[in-house]
């Protein structure tokens, strides 16, 4: 069932393994071509920085991509160990990626706190962060990223199977989507995790009491969040209305 996809790829991962950049990008952009013919399944690309690799990797990174300007690179992201690679640190990748016309988010708010999201939205000029769940104990940041329209990207089955909360009765879902935020259910690493989309959609019901309004308006916020052209987003909300 679903409609849109925004896969993170760790080229720099790959690489390790003796992947070039260029063939990483070749074969995922073929395999979103493939998806969309047998299923009408739509995706984009974002490229994700490791932050335990370090701010100059990282910054060699973006600059050697940008030169392959791949099919269907829409965004950047960064994930990884954000307590001891603060997002501040990046500052001059993003600077980069802003100027290529790129999409920005970055994982905040999983491990590190209301601080820490503040300084990354302040310091990368993200739009979206991934996960940010841990909004939830500042309630000043919940209504900042309510009106800024800061988008997370809501993992509840990664966050559990890590142990950021030991159970879905205390993952703070609910009370981020009544506060407001533009937020949508994500998957994470689906093998990792055990987990699908279609699963992370049965859980906001199971769990947190989600209708098919409220699953219907999360489905909303992610295609408005997405870094898709705009062309494709009106067509993902055609679909869905």
């Amino acid at each position: 069932g679903v409609i849109y996809v925004e896969p993170m790829l760790a080229v720099n991962l790959l690489k390790g393994f003796g992947i070039s950049y260029q063939d990483s990008f070749k074969t995922v952009a073929e395999a979103i071509d493939q998806a969309n013919k047998d299923f009408g399944i739509e995706a984009r690309i974002l490229l994700v920085l490791l932050r335990h690799k370090g701010p100059e990797v990282c910054l060699r990174e973006v600059n050697e991509v940008l030169e392959l300007n791949p099919r269907y690179l829409v965004g950047v992201g960064l994930a990884g160990d954000e307590v001891n690679f603060p997002g501040r640190l990046f500052k001059d990748s993003y600077r980069v990626v802003e100027k290529a016309g790129l999409g920005r988010t970055a994982h905040s708010g999983e491990w590190s706190g209301p601080d820490s999201m503040r300084e990354t939205i302040d310091t990368l000029g993200v739009t979206r962060l991934g996960h940010g769940v841990l909004c939830f104990s500042d309630e000043k940041l919940m209504r900042e990223l309510a009106n800024n329209k800061i988008h997370c990207e809501v993992c509840p089955g990664s966050n559990i199977s890590l142990g950021v909360f030991k159970s879905f009765d205390q993952h703070p879902l609910r009370i981020m989507y009544d506060a407001g935020i533009s937020l949508s259910l994500n998957s994470d690493d689906p093998p990792f995790f055990g987990t699908s989309m279609l699963k992370e959609y049965q859980n906001a019901v199971e769990h947190f009491n989600f209708n098919a309004s409220d699953l219907l308006k999360v489905t909303r916020y992610g295609i408005e969040a997405s870094f898709a052209e705009p062309a494709l987003k009106e067509k993902l909300l055609k679909k869905i209305a």
